[in-house]
């Protein structure tokens, strides 16, 4: 098991891990589909806040990351993890965490990560309970 490690702060993880889900959630069939894109932009709560607290535009802050990671990973053949792109708590501009000596702590980022997932699950359920989704198809459709 690895406890201790570090991989790049800034969000950079969170604007990685949306972006990888984007290109899966096409592949994912049914309402699922749904779940996995609520979790896909739940991720960017994370830069989101960053920017905010850090007194930047969100929305603003949020295109220009997005479009960043995606010229790094064009520059980088496919392999966004070898630059990958995080907010610049000072300017509100996109960097290269790694290349600033921005980092989070493996174990901590993990947890909050997994954390997420039941309650997005549960989320979700009631949304389609809401919605009058679960009498047309049971829950087990849903994976």
């Amino acid at each position: 098991a690895i406890v201790e490690c570090v991989v790049p702060g800034a969000g950079a993880v969170e604007i990685l891990a949306h972006r990888e889900l984007g290109k899966f959630v096409h592949e994912v069939k049914g309402r699922a589909r749904l779940g996995v894109q609520a979790f896909a932009n739940a991720l960017l709560v994370i830069p989101k806040v960053l920017a905010a607290n850090a007194g930047h535009d969100t929305q603003e802050t949020m295109v220009k990351l997005l479009e960043e990671a995606a010229k790094v990973e064009k520059r980088c053949c496919g392999n966004p993890a070898a630059e990958l792109v995080g907010v610049d708590l000072a300017t509100g501009e996109a960097m290269i965490p790694a290349q600033m000596g921005v980092y989070d702590n493996f174990v901590v980022k993990k947890q909050i990560i997994s954390s997420w997932s039941p309650s997005l699950l549960r989320i979700f359920c009631l949304w389609t309970k809401l919605c009058g989704l679960d009498s047309v198809h049971s829950r087990d459709s849903l994976f």
